[in-house]
């Protein structure tokens, strides 16, 4: 009989324990990442849950320009602790190869001090090629606060173009000499 009181403390103590899904901050589950989406971001969320679970949802890694020769994207930086600035720094690296810097651009936070910073950027065919990998950081001053990887995918169509184009170069061309 003693020994089924020995663990009834610690019994009691599980069940009483809040769950830690529900008291989790989104700042905290993706700190120090970078969430990318096609589609843009609501406004506001029922509760921290439906935060933390929509943006596992639309987080991107591969992304397609389709039919057109630019593109859109959302991103959402979630810093380590909070940090008071009027201006953050967003660099694009091609990292297929040898690491090279391909854009750089200015974020203004809506807050001066903030952890969750969201904003948008435009990439065009001409600048971000398809079929590479890239690699997003923001940063403050030369410290790097949230980073992503991400993949720019040619598109179904896209490709189907082009191995139509290249199947007709590689028939046999005849030569009419009449």
């Amino acid at each position: 009989m003693m020994k089924v009181f020995a663990f009834l403390p610690l019994a009691l103590a599980l069940l009483w324990t809040p769950n830690t899904a529900e008291a989790r901050k989104p700042a905290d589950v993706f700190k120090g990442r970078v969430i990318l989406s096609t589609k843009p971001f609501p406004i506001r969320f029922k509760n921290d849950r439906a935060f933390i679970r929509h943006l596992k949802k639309v987080h991107k890694k591969r992304v397609n320009y389709g039919d057109k020769m630019a593109m859109h994207l959302e991103l959402m930086a979630f810093f380590r602790k909070p940090y008071v600035a009027t201006e953050f720094k967003g660099m694009i690296f091609d990292v297929t190869g040898k690491r090279t810097l391909i854009n750089t651009f200015s974020i203004y936070p809506q807050q001066r001090r903030t952890r969750i910073m969201a904003t948008d950027i435009e990439l065009t065919k001409e600048e971000f090629p398809e079929e590479r990998k890239y690699y997003l950081v923001v940063t403050l001053g030369q410290t790097i606060l949230a980073e992503t990887k991400f993949t720019i995918k040619e598109s179904a169509h896209a490709r189907a173009k082009r191995k139509a184009k290249e199947r007709a170069l590689k028939r046999p061309q005849t030569i009419n000499f009449e």
